[in-house]
């Protein structure tokens, strides 16, 4: 986020020279094709190894329709401007649920206060460190996602419907979800049966069509 950041002062810097440059600020992105993001919190409920989440709300955005809002943002995004990708206003807790329920998992993850997550990420970052892996939750994580955020106000909600024609409020928590457990599923990276064969050859199907088609007019 940091070098996000420093790269959009620098863009800014360039405003006076005539550069043309439009900015999305998307939320937690959920959808097809993540390989080592928040699927690596799927995959840890899948094998019963997650029993709390983040604490906190969060603005959860559908991967597929951010990559439309992408593709818009070329044609009809303004010159210098950026864009708040909104989507679902939820709780950490709220996403592991849902993907655990729609796993046919029986679990009742928790959320988890703020300090002790700072805490315990300490500790997971120097055992990994010490035995040569990567950790999974470290104190950087937990600073950006750990604390929760205000929802997105109606001016940006609004600004990006009107010109990228994206629109959060259309999406939901199940949907996102479900279509990444299903990608998910095609790849391997769960043993769990999200949808029947049939259903997921369909799906695999669509996946290679919003490849081609993902530019909306």
């Amino acid at each position: 986020v940091r070098t996000k950041r420093l790269s959009e002062l620098e863009l800014y810097k360039f405003i006076p020279k005539g550069i043309d440059f439009v900015i999305l600020q998307p939320g937690i992105v959920i959808g097809k094709y993540d390989y080592n993001n928040y699927s690596q919190i799927f995959e840890l409920i899948e094998k019963g190894k997650l029993s709390r989440s983040f604490g906190g709300n969060f603005i959860f955005g559908d991967a597929e329709q951010i990559a439309i809002a992408h593709l818009n943002a070329f044609y009809f995004g303004k010159k210098c401007e950026h864009y708040s990708l909104g989507g679902v206003y939820s709780s950490w807790k709220n996403l592991s649920n849902t993907a655990a329920k729609l796993m046919g998992l029986k679990a009742n993850i928790k959320s988890t206060p703020y300090f002790i997550l700072k805490f315990a990420s300490y500790l997971f970052y120097m055992y990994a460190k010490l035995v040569g892996k990567k950790a999974l939750l470290t104190p950087q994580i937990v600073e950006l996602v750990g604390r929760g955020i205000f929802d997105m106000n109606l001016y940006h909600k609004n600004k990006a419907k009107n010109d990228l024609r994206y629109d959060g409020e259309d999406q939901t928590m199940e949907k996102m979800v479900k279509s990444c457990l299903e990608w998910m599923q095609l790849e391997g990276m769960l043993t769990k049966n999200i949808g029947s064969e049939h259903q997921l050859k369909i799906n695999s199907t669509n996946i290679l069509a919003d490849e081609k088609c993902l530019y909306q007019v």
